[in-house]
């Protein structure tokens, strides 16, 4: 143990006297009056970028991430302007080292090497030219969304601002400790609003922006998109409300930090986000398990009786959610299953230079084989994402090393308890981002960045000059101002908007943009357009859909075909088109599978075809569902031989749907007890009914009664059921005349 005399080196120190002018001196005075000033200034400006970005919608708008970069440089600029050492350390060369790489993929490399380190960006380029009819560039960047890669490079520049800023900034006690109530009280604002939004009953997002998630479905997402997102931030300060619950002494003040806590904690349980919840759980315990022993239990019954509150308070708030059906919870797993799968399907395309920082959208299309309609924009898996987006090399690379450095200063700094709760917040974040994307929200990924900042900050001394990081600090500006200008607005609504306005533009600026060559093919009706779409997205439905219409027959018809096999669900689509180019029959069984129930199952859509039925019955000549279809149809023409022959061959396959289709005919020709017996023989609930009521128009309404009574109907059929029965009963209780 150290002596209080002798602080540990890589501590936070308290402020000496001689920090308070007690030498007397005047200047003395004015040199740490004006540090003090600008280190009160960098606080407010690193909660203010923190908490802005989180309340900017987090903060993924360019014109967001401009800002809080700007914030962050002049945080920077404040803290070290007038320091006598600044430092330069491990994890800010991890910061510094995914700057570089995303502005290296921005950078164009002749084509000749292009070809070599990145082979899927050299085709995506070419293609993109070829598509346009320009010529091919003699020099093109790694990356296949340069747009988006610039947004990601200022993104990682206001992290290294933020980081270096709450680095130094933390290395005094009184900083560090207005920093993280700075940052708690952005946690418990957020609840807040979050709470007014859900007893208002908005679905938007301050009342202004529809959120990715309408209200009768997730609830609590405060000013993030997602209530996921939201669970992330909460996790990354309700750990700090704890550290000061659990090291204080005085009871009031213990109490006061516990309802704070319990405060934060409703919030991530209220969102029912499931890696949030696990996040939390995780670092309180994390809290506990390293805490003093002494407080140990203590501190692990005030814990567990908070979260416990809170569930029971967010409970409530949650009965919309638990109102979700299965399906849904379903499709959320199965969205970040193919985010995973797509992402390592990417990372494999792109295995030595990745596709580019921010490109995983347009890569993970290119991959997509065999989904129609997922479009992620993220892989819900940030490592996944990294190893996609910057190569199997530099993602690992960067990932480990900044997870070490991490690792390394939270086990140096395990004893003092601010510090263990940051440790234990980011563990959470890290565990969260395995099946999630939150460090690529801005509003979180900084307040990270800043929460890091503070557990690695180092009271060993650096370089005595601040003008390398003044310099730094003084070209973010001007970086933020080329890329706001510079760019087209980032991934999202914005990004559609504007591709829909000028699509030509948008497929010369986003050579990997299947939506904007799309949108340029369904314009101006360019079929080099729409292959170069088909091409970077081939599972996308429209494009397959927009080339069926405008390439020849046989093409137009392997298309079509392609489409039936990625979905059925657009087979209304599938026949509009198919039928404008006046198919044959046999054309029409060559597009649809080699299946008579799928064939069948196109014929019901709008007018069937006879003559398609009649060669699909040529080919599966005991096609069950082909020959209930063409009982039915002559049925309906009032050819009741004919479908009394179909409706025989239906019953010779074993099917019961051939008594069905036979009793109808036998009731059609007025037979109704043959009918009777031959519906009964059939057994399903409708089958039932239409029994019952032949047996009253054949004179058998005490039948009809039994037949009744002991039928088990889904709830549809139970009016026509009552019905039936008061009608049966009458017949059966009136006197024969």
């Amino acid at each position: 143990m150290h002596s209080p005399a002798h602080p540990p080196s890589d501590a936070a120190a308290p402020d000496r006297p001689g920090e308070e002018g007690s030498h007397g001196e005047d200047r003395l005075d004015l040199d740490f009056g004006l540090r003090r000033v600008f280190r009160r200034a960098s606080v407010v400006l690193l909660v203010l970028t923190c908490g802005g970005a989180a309340l900017a919608i987090g903060g993924f708008h360019k014109e967001t991430i401009a800002a809080c970069a700007i914030g962050a440089a002049l945080a920077l600029a404040c803290v070290v302007v007038r320091s006598s050492s600044v430092r330069f350390d491990s994890f800010a060369w991890v910061l510094l080292g995914l700057a570089v790489t995303s502005a290296l993929q921005i950078i164009p490399l002749p084509m000749s090497l292009l070809e070599r380190l990145a082979p899927a960006s050299a085709a995506t380029w070419r293609g993109a030219r070829a598509a346009l009819e320009q010529s091919l560039d003699a020099s093109a960047p790694v990356s296949i969304d340069p747009h988006a890669t610039a947004q990601a490079l200022l993104l990682a520049t206001a992290l290294l601002a933020i980081y270096l800023a709450a680095y130094h900034l933390s290395r005094k006690r009184r900083y560090l400790d207005r920093l993280l109530r700075g940052l708690i009280g952005v946690g418990v604002g957020l609840v807040v609003i979050g709470v007014l939004q859900v007893l208002t009953g908005t679905s938007r997002i301050l009342w202004l922006y529809d959120a990715a998630y309408p209200m009768n479905r997730m609830p609590f997402f405060s000013t993030f998109v997602s209530p996921n997102h939201l669970a992330a931030f909460l996790d990354l300060v309700a750990p700090l409300a704890l550290s000061y619950a659990t090291a204080l002494d005085d009871a009031e003040k213990r109490a006061r930090w516990l309802v704070v806590f319990g405060v934060l904690a409703f919030g991530v349980i209220a969102t029912f986000s499931r890696a949030g919840i696990g996040a939390l759980v995780l670092s309180t315990g994390l809290i506990v398990a390293f805490g003093e022993s002494g407080k140990r239990p203590i501190s692990a019954a005030v814990v567990v009786a908070v979260l416990v509150v809170g569930a029971a308070i967010a409970g409530p708030l949650g009965l919309e959610l638990k109102r979700m059906s299965t399906d849904v919870s379903a499709s959320g797993w199965a969205v970040e299953e193919h985010g995973h799968t797509l992402a390592w399907r990417a990372a494999q395309r792109w295995p030595w230079t990745g596709s580019g920082r921010a490109t995983y959208a347009a890569a993970a299309t290119q991959v997509n084989t065999e989904w129609p309609g997922v479009t992620l924009t993220h892989a819900h898996s940030v490592p996944l994402e990294l190893c996609a987006e910057l190569g199997f090399v530099m993602g690992p690379l960067l990932m480990l090393l900044g997870m070490g450095f991490v690792l390394r200063a939270a086990w140096r700094r395990r004893g003092e308890p601010h510090h263990r709760a940051i440790a234990a917040a980011l563990c959470g974040l890290g565990l969260h981002n395995l099946v999630d994307f939150n460090l690529d929200m801005p509003g979180i990924a900084l307040t990270a960045a800043t929460l890091v900042g503070a557990l690695t900050a180092s009271r060993r001394t650096g370089v005595t000059t601040s003008l390398p990081m003044l310099i730094g600090a003084a070209a973010v500006p001007v970086v933020a101002l080329v890329v706001t200008l510079r760019t087209i607005p980032e991934l999202g609504p914005r990004r559609d908007v504007f591709i829909r306005a000028d699509p030509q533009r948008a497929a010369q600026s986003l050579p990997g943009d299947y939506f904007a060559f799309l949108q340029t093919g369904a314009t101006n009706r360019d079929v080099a357009a729409l292959r170069h779409a088909h091409a970077l997205h081939p599972s996308d439905v429209e494009t397959l859909l927009a080339l069926a219409q405008l390439t020849d027959r046989d093409e137009a018809f392997a298309h079509l075909h392609r489409i039936i096999a990625l979905t059925w669900r657009r087979i209304e689509d599938v026949k509009r088109v198919l039928e404008s180019r006046s198919p044959t029959p046999a054309e029409v069984l060559a597009v649809l599978p080699d299946d008579p129930e799928r064939v069948a199952a196109y014929l019901t859509v709008g007018r069937p075809r006879g003559d398609v039925l009649r060669l699909a019955l040529e080919r599966w000549p005991e096609g069950q569902a082909l020959l209930a279809l063409a009982a039915r149809l002559a049925l309906d023409k009032g050819a009741l031989a004919v479908a009394d022959q179909y409706a025989t061959a239906l019953v010779a396959t074993g099917s019961r749907d051939g008594y069905r289709m036979l009793g109808l005919v036998h009731r059609a020709e007025h037979r109704y007890y043959e009918a009777y017996h031959l519906l009964l023989e059939a057994g399903d609930p409708l089958s039932m009914l239409d029994a019952a009521e032949c047996a009253i128009l054949a004179g058998r309404a005490a039948e009809a009664v039994t037949v009744l009574d002991r039928a088990a109907l889904p709830p549809h059929l139970l009016a026509r059921h009552r019905e039936l029965r008061d009608r049966a009963v009458t017949e059966s209780t009136r006197p024969p005349q």
